[in-house]
């Protein structure tokens, strides 16, 4: 990825590792204030304690739910846009046309999910791999 939509999909990605760390923080303030904070303060400032530890619970686990969303939305983006970049990363000779493009991604999704076993007939483009690795 380049540019703008790599950092966006930083962004998303910083957001979504601290939504979960904040959320657990925030759990087990939560449980704390429900078994322990009758007995440590008044009634009523252990509802108020559990029910604002419930409340930012509830919202950094909504903030980690939208940031997965927004996270996978830049990952099928940039997927769409540089995917011409990927094949020629991987060293895999450019499509012909739509159909053929179709199966060369079928063929590296197979490769992908289940080894080289399964994969069926991908062709290398030699001259960009033997370029890279010199």
């Amino acid at each position: 990825m380049k540019g703008e939509l790599r950092d966006d999909a930083d962004n998303q990605k910083i957001l979504l590792d601290f939504s979960p760390a904040l959320a657990s923080l925030f759990a087990f303030l939560f449980a704390v204030a429900l078994t322990v904070g009758p007995w440590l303060l008044n009634f009523r400032s252990a509802v108020l304690y559990t029910m604002g530890f419930l409340v930012v619970l509830w919202v950094a686990y909504r903030t980690g739910v939208q940031a997965a969303i927004a996270l996978s939305r830049t990952m099928r983006a940039a997927c769409d846009i540089f995917r011409f970049d990927l094949l020629s990363a991987l060293g895999v000779a450019m499509p012909k046309d739509l159909a053929d493009e179709r199966q060369k991604w079928e063929r590296l999704s197979t490769l992908a999910a289940y080894g080289y076993g399964h994969a069926r007939n991908i062709v290398y483009d030699r001259k960009q791999t033997s370029s890279e690795t010199s």
